[in-house]
């Protein structure tokens, strides 16, 4: 941060958790591809494009992965906030989950998943129990009691916290989850910990939203699972990737366009 800066700055360091990530997995090139619609908001570029959003998000991945077609890469869909939205909607164009695709990471992301919850809970199962190295890493926070202003900003439905409650309930039936609990985190994992279903508590009503990115989320979600883990960080805990973080960004890259 640098005095003037907008303080939006200084809440998600994807790019400084990203070069984390790279000191861990030597032996890996890892690349993050960030999607903004020119909407600001994925719920409202659905809302834009009534007839055909599935189909687009569709063209949009194919678009975003073509340059890398000739070699042999491994994708998760991750998201943040109403990036869930865009993740959802790609699951629902598809019958089964390609296999090029090995994680999804959901960081205070899945609020849309009550709609269509059957056919994700149908991929999901076979996502992780019928193939070897899945990972679905779900984290949230007690957003039904969040206020924003003295007042509640969610409808108890309607936030991310009850959406990842009603998921683990739907998919009990499936999976033995081994649940633990705190002051701190209700804890649900399960499938050799390649599914972890991370839910912060929140006594102080207090607003975590991003505060659960800046605090390693999306290092965990990239990690939860693996050899990897809490190694050298800790979910929700200081910090890690201070030493990665670089000054103003440099420009856009080029080639690699998604068009609609």
């Amino acid at each position: 941060m640098e005095e003037g800066d907008d303080w939006h700055y200084d809440i998600q360091h994807i790019g400084a958790q990203t070069r984390f990530l790279r000191n861990t997995l030597k032996d890996k090139n890892v690349i993050t591809i960030y999607i903004q619609p020119t909407d600001n908001a994925w719920q409202l570029y659905d809302n834009n494009h009534p007839n055909d959003y599935i189909d687009l998000i569709q063209s949009m991945t194919n678009s975003i992965l073509a340059p890398f077609s000739e070699f042999d890469y491994k994708v998760t869909l991750n998201s943040h906030s109403a990036g869930g939205s865009w993740v959802f909607r790609y699951i629902l164009g598809v019958k089964e989950i390609p296999q090029w695709i090995n994680r999804f990471g959901f960081l205070d992301s899945n609020y849309n998943y009550k709609y269509d919850a059957a056919h994700y809970d149908s991929l999901f199962q076979q996502f992780l129990l019928e193939r070897d190295s899945t990972y679905l890493c779900l984290i949230a926070y007690n957003d039904s009691i969040a206020l924003l202003d003295s007042a509640p900003f969610v409808t108890p439905e309607g936030g991310t916290w009850w959406n990842a409650r009603y998921m683990k309930s739907r998919l009990d039936p499936f999976f033995t989850f081994i649940d633990s609990h705190d002051v701190d985190f209700q804890r649900h994992i399960a499938s050799d910990k390649r599914f972890e279903i991370l839910l912060k508590e929140n006594p102080a009503r207090a607003i975590l939203h991003t505060i659960q990115v800046y605090r390693n989320g999306f290092i965990h979600s990239m990690l939860s699972g693996t050899e990897y883990e809490n190694v050298g960080y800790s979910y929700y805990g200081a910090p890690a990737y201070l030493e990665y973080i670089q000054g103003n960004p440099p420009q856009s890259p080029e080639g690699v366009p998604a068009i609609k």
